[in-house]
């Protein structure tokens, strides 16, 4: 009888989205949490609502000045980040663009299974409304990852709309810079979303990038020409700078610069053909070749140079990659437009029942957004030159093992971009400053090892006995009184007790690496952990000096076996010299026999 024949193969899923795994990180029953927030708004954690803030004391100007300034929200999606156990690597992905154009519903469709029905599954991660007034204020994270085969968990971070009417000008502007710069340095994917036409007016919302390049240390702008592009260029090409320290910029942002991926939404029109080949453009091509090129009709500074011309600086140059997508009008199966209503509500429509070409368009920002956000990584160590230098590069595909930033350490980090939003002038060396905050960490995280070591040897020790009752399978004597007599301190055998250091050294420098990502600000952590604790040539090391205290209770503990093992025989010793017939002095050591 013949064999079954074997299963067909699994087909592979059609989605990178189909390949990640839902998990619920927050045990908080909302499906995101507030990041940062305007001060002038109070949140509520038990409606996980946000209001103006009540503060009789007080004016409508000083809170028109909290209006632009962003704080960390307690209790919030940040405790939740940074309680996340260290093996747990973390990446986010980043949504900002103008305000009532979809960026919630696309952020939220991250999260919807169309082939289950969970409730969990069918949530909205972010809160998507029906008015022409803005759901988003701050920065929200979602609640889940996305956890991919390698154990990624991907975060997504729903921003505040730009263009707002209902906000102040300068204040919207100081806004959008200061969320924009956030997302850069907290992100490895920056997802733009907006609804224009793929032309240079588009850009006017990009203004921020070139407020944001102003401040990046050792910027060098410079004029873009048309030598830059090549006729048929297909893919993003970076330009070749002139001189050095132009080169060195450059550098220096793309390793600390996410992807950027720019989302056309409502795109209907039709892409034109290439004249030579009568090939038609994709979105990205025609980005490239005929729109990020540049115009003598833009209004240019003293330098010569335009602030789109910056703008189109930065998308070409200061990012790890560049994509550009569209995503179609939403409308029916059967092509029938949605109401406006409907359209309002559009989280509300059953997936399945959209229009195919609107769904592959969403998946395919997913997809690209899924296979983009590798590890966030803080003070990436590059060899060059012989010597070691600090760069972020969470892009990175050849990370060392254990350079992803920890959920401690991305909190911390976030703590810091919130001071560098806020402050002037030109932004310090970011991959020092990361390295800055990496090397305090371990320095914390020392420090803890350090006194858990001395503690978990002083309990040792203690509990060690003063005497052993036990020797070569027989016993010594009941020494318990004796003991008593000298209290608590143990007293261990000299090499049990270097055995026993070793042992929890070990457990402990398992924990260094752990919560340690820099490969070098690890080795010099275990070095001096060592040096400190266990080192027994040290003389001022932990070990030593335990060494040394063990020494003394051994001293004391024998001094007074001694006197316990004189006593009994103390008042013949001091007698008068006399003789002793034998069997009185073998009834004295007797006495000494049965004392120990």
């Amino acid at each position: 009888m013949s064999s079954p024949p074997p299963p067909p193969p699994a087909e592979p899923p059609s989605s990178l989205l189909e390949s990640h795994e839902i998990v619920s990180v927050s045990s908080k029953p909302f499906a995101s949490l507030p990041l940062l927030l305007p001060k002038n708004l109070q949140y509520d954690p038990d409606t996980n609502s946000v209001a103006p803030r009540q503060d009789e004391t007080s004016s409508s100007s000083s809170t028109t000045d909290t209006a632009h300034e962003l704080s960390i929200v307690p209790n919030a999606g940040l405790e939740m980040i940074e309680q996340l156990p260290s093996p747990y690597k973390l990446s986010m992905i980043s949504c900002v663009g103008p305000y009532r154009t979809g960026k919630s519903f696309l952020m939220s469709r991250f999260f919807h299974r169309d082939d289950d029905g969970k409730d969990e599954a069918k949530k909205s991660c972010f809160a998507v409304g029906p008015t022409l007034e803005g759901c988003t204020r701050g920065i929200w994270i979602s609640t889940r990852a996305l956890k991919d085969k390698d154990g990624v968990y991907k975060f997504l971070l729903d921003c505040q709309g730009m263009g707002d009417p209902e906000e102040d000008e300068d204040d919207a502007e100081t806004v959008n810079a200061r969320i924009a710069l956030a997302c850069l340095l907290i992100s490895s994917v920056f997802v733009f979303n907006n609804s224009s036409h793929p032309d240079r007016g588009s850009l006017q919302f990009l203004r921020y990038l070139a407020t944001i390049r102003k401040r990046m240390p050792q910027t060098t702008t410079t004029t873009i020409t048309s030598s830059t592009f090549s006729p048929r260029k297909t893919s993003l090409q970076k330009q070749e700078p002139q001189h050095p320290e132009q080169q060195q910029t450059l550098h220096h942002l793309t390793t600390y610069y996410p992807c950027f991926l720019w989302v056309f939404r409502d795109f209907f029109l039709q892409l034109p053909k290439r004249r030579d080949t009568g090939v038609q453009y994709t979105l990205k091509e025609y980005m490239l070749e005929r729109v990020l090129m540049p115009t003598s009709t833009s209004p240019r500074n003293a330098h010569g140079t335009s602030e789109e011309d910056v703008v189109v600086e930065s998308l070409l140059n200061d990012f790890k990659d560049l994509q550009v997508l569209k995503v179609g009008y939403p409308k029916r199966n059967d092509m029938v437009s949605f109401s406006p209503e409907e359209l309002s509500q559009l989280d509300d429509i059953p997936w399945d029942t959209l229009e195919e070409t609107f769904r592959t368009d969403i998946e395919n920002v997913i997809d690209y957004c899924l296979g983009q956000a590798t590890p966030f990584s803080l003070g990436q160590e590059e060899a060059s030159a012989g010597k070691k230098q600090w760069s972020w590069n969470p892009m990175r595909s050849s990370a060392p093992k254990n350079s992803h930033a920890t959920g401690k350490q991305y909190a911390k980090w976030c703590e810091q971009v919130v001071a560098l939003i806020h402050s002037d002038g030109v932004l310090p060396n970011i991959p020092n400053l990361q390295h800055q905050l990496l090397q305090s960490i371990a320095d914390e995280q020392l420090a803890v090892a350090i006194s858990d070591y001395r503690e978990t040897m002083r309990d040792y020790l203690d509990s060690c006995p003063v005497y052993n009752t036990v020797k070569n399978g027989g016993t010594n004597g009941d020494t318990t009184t004796l003991a008593s007599q000298l209290g608590p301190n143990g007293i261990a055998e000299s090499d049990e007790l270097i055995r026993k250091s070793s042992e929890i050294v070990a457990t402990l420098e398992d924990q260094l690496k752990e919560t340690i990502s820099s490969a070098s600000i690890l080795g010099v952590a275990l070095d001096d952990f060592k040096k400190v604790c266990h080192d027994d040539s040290e003389s001022t090391s932990h070990l030593s000096r335990l060494q040394d205290e063990n020494f003394k209770r051994s001293k004391t503990a024998c001094e007074a076996l001694i006197h316990s093992l004189y006593d009994p025989i103390r008042t013949t010793v001091r007698e008068e010299p006399k003789s002793l017939k034998l069997e009185q002095f073998e009834g004295r050591v007797s006495k000494i026999r049965e004392a120990f």
